[in-house]
């Protein structure tokens, strides 16, 4: 099979595909079109998959309205939907998003008749 790299040459993999009685779906990108014709040529060849790291944390309950509800986190298409209070096992960049999920909170302070921004987690959790 020939090498394609880029999406111009989209319509040749796809002739290439139909030449080997593949039938694709027209919104495929070009890597997955090249995966779909490397599963077809190699049936029996096993995908590596990467093992990814397991975290323990729990997500604390909060005094919000919402500080009880389960939390859920999306990470190109995985969905994960974490409930608070208990101890839970996620795949480390689960704690990556959680990190990176931040609110900003105001406070007054009578001292300087001012507002005092501090940034905070908008689901605060432990590594256990």
């Amino acid at each position: 099979m020939q090498e394609y790299e880029t999406s111009q040459d989209k319509v040749a993999l796809f002739a290439y595909a139909e030449e080997l009685g593949l039938k694709l779906d027209s919104r495929l990108g070009v890597r997955r079109i090249k995966e779909c014709i490397n599963d077809h040529l190699n049936p029996g060849q096993k995908k590596e998959k990467k093992v990814r790291k397991l975290v323990k944390i729990m997500i604390h309950k909060t005094t919000e309205s919402t500080g009880s509800s389960d939390v859920q986190v999306s990470v190109n298409g995985n969905v994960f939907l974490i409930k608070r209070g208990i101890e839970v096992e996620v795949p480390d960049y689960v704690v990556g998003v959680l990190k990176n999920a931040v609110k900003t909170e105001y406070a007054f302070v009578s001292e300087n008749e001012d507002l005092e921004s501090n940034d905070v987690l908008s689901y605060p959790f432990s590594v256990l």
